[in-house]
């Protein structure tokens, strides 16, 4: 899978390695490893029978195999196949480790398979033991449990599939990238101790966090050490316009809530709007009611109820009743999914129907989980531009789906992105300073759904899309 959607880097050579009897040979490792191991196994006989040469070539595959395994994700299944095929014709193998390693008559089986084992260790360990670069890592920061799990598990497997599809095609040059992973829990200390242990595994960048209180809360040890945080979610304004180490795929709140508002006043016709809003991310919904409401004020419409609540410790059915009595024809809910599913489940229950906007971070897998019937007809306006019928879209959309066994949202693309981003960085250095370096001085990038221009600050620009949800899913609210 190539990270940049229009252009494949061109590769590196590979480099030798300094103390290994390799050497720079001006062929990729792989290959270097086996010729070594073939003419090793081939100085033990100088003639070998064409029913033999099959049986080291198996051999040869079987040591490369373990020696891959050591440093990627190769399933296990493989090597499997390697012994098994070695062992359905296990008479033949034993006469071709014969053929190495003369006994005399009368040994027994078991000790004339013991050379020929002890051969294929040392070839493994000592290719093992010339490889002198580890992993590279990158590590991914969000909430993986409670209320906003949804989000921060969404973000870690697009992420994770990136990364999947950048290793079989090869690496950076063959290395490998790992994802760690940290769970912030949607609670400032537990983040603050979650990217240190990123920071302590010696992950080059960062992906996340996913939500905005956990990103301005993670920022100063970011920028301490200098290592980059790409959030594939975060639009916070406290963010905006700064000189630093955080890099989001996400446009400022304060645009979003500008262009819903619009959206609610031109083309859904409301003009008396209530608010029920998430006090526990406030760094990302105080930015969101404060646009909304001055946005659509400045249209002519009304701001009839403004009600916050935290989220896991508040009780829906007062709240519902003060939106009830407010005479709103709209709804405005910023909160996470499970809360607005509950919220709506808890308004229908009433009897109040109202017409109800939502911003992107509401329109997860959730969503359905926890409103069922009670959420269909809610308005999304955010990045995931749902008539995208191109090759690359639906290729991702299947192999993701194959994959986690469940559809990608917003999340799961722009974790996809962002990941994407970072391995293309890797590729022009492999250091936390010149990662930076390049997210910084690079303006344009090819993404899922076209391409998104990031600023020197680090603030990105790209189209947000309206969606309707209907029967369980979000769909385009206009065609194009």
């Amino acid at each position: 899978m190539i990270c940049d959607f229009s252009t494949q880097p061109a590769a590196v050579p590979a480099a030798g390695h300094d103390g290994c009897l390799l050497g720079k040979t001006g062929i990729n490792e792989k290959d270097q490893w086996a010729y070594l191991t073939k003419l090793f196994i081939i100085s033990k006989a100088s003639q070998i029978p064409g029913r033999i040469k099959f049986y080291i070539a198996k051999s040869i595959r079987l040591c490369l195999t373990l020696q891959a395994l050591a440093y990627s994700n190769i399933s296990l299944s493989y090597v499997g196949r390697s012994f098994l095929t070695l062992l359905r014709d296990r008479h033949s193998t034993m006469n071709l480790l014969m053929n190495f390693f003369p006994f005399p008559h009368g040994t027994s089986h078991f000790m004339r398979w013991l050379p020929g084992l002890f051969l294929l260790i040392a070839i493994t360990f000592f290719s093992i033991g010339c490889r002198r670069e580890e992993p590279l890592k990158l590590g991914f920061i969000g909430g993986l449990t409670g209320r906003s799990a949804d989000l921060g598990i969404a973000g870690r497997d697009g992420a994770m599939l990136a990364i999947e599809q950048f290793n079989l095609a090869g690496g950076l040059n063959g290395r490998p990238v790992i994802l760690e992973t940290a769970d912030d829990r949607q609670d400032p200390d537990t983040a603050r101790k979650a990217l240190q242990s990123l920071l302590d595994a010696r992950c080059v960048a960062v992906i996340g966090p996913m939500t905005s209180q956990m990103a301005v809360t993670a920022l100063p040890i970011s920028k301490e050490a200098g290592i980059a945080l790409l959030s594939p979610t975060v639009s916070t304004d406290q963010l905006s316009g700064l000189d630093d180490t955080f890099f989001r795929l996400y446009p400022s709140g304060r645009e979003a809530a500008r262009q819903l508002a619009e959206l609610a006043y031109n083309k859904l016709q409301l003009r008396r709007i209530a608010v029920v809003w998430d006090e526990g991310n406030r760094a990302f919904t105080a930015t969101w009611l404060t646009s909304f409401s001055e946005a659509f004020s400045r249209l002519g419409g009304q701001m009839v109820a403004t009600l916050a609540f935290e989220s896991g410790h508040t009780t829906f059915a007062p709240l519902v009743q003060q939106v009830g009595a407010s005479g709103a024809e709209g709804l405005f809910l910023l909160a996470n999914a499970v809360d607005t599913g509950l919220f709506c489940q808890s308004l229908a229950k009433s009897g109040v129907k109202l017409t109800v906007l939502i911003s992107e971070w509401s329109s997860t897998a959730d969503l359905a989980a926890f409103g069922g019937r009670a959420v269909d007809g809610i308005v999304c306006l955010g990045t995931l531009n749902r008539n995208d019928r191109s090759e690359r879209f639906l290729a991702f959309c299947e192999a993701f789906r194959r994959r986690f066994g469940y559809d990608p949202g917003f999340a799961a693309v722009n974790g996809f992105d962002a990941a994407n981003i970072l391995l293309q960085s890797l590729q022009v250095g492999e250091s936390p300073q010149k990662m930076l370096h390049f997210l910084k001085s690079r303006k344009t990038f090819h993404v899922l759904q076209g391409t998104l221009k990031l600023d020197a600050q680090g603030d990105v620009q790209r189209n947000l899309f309206p969606a309707i949800f209907r029967d369980g899913h979000f769909r385009a609210l206009y065609s194009p």
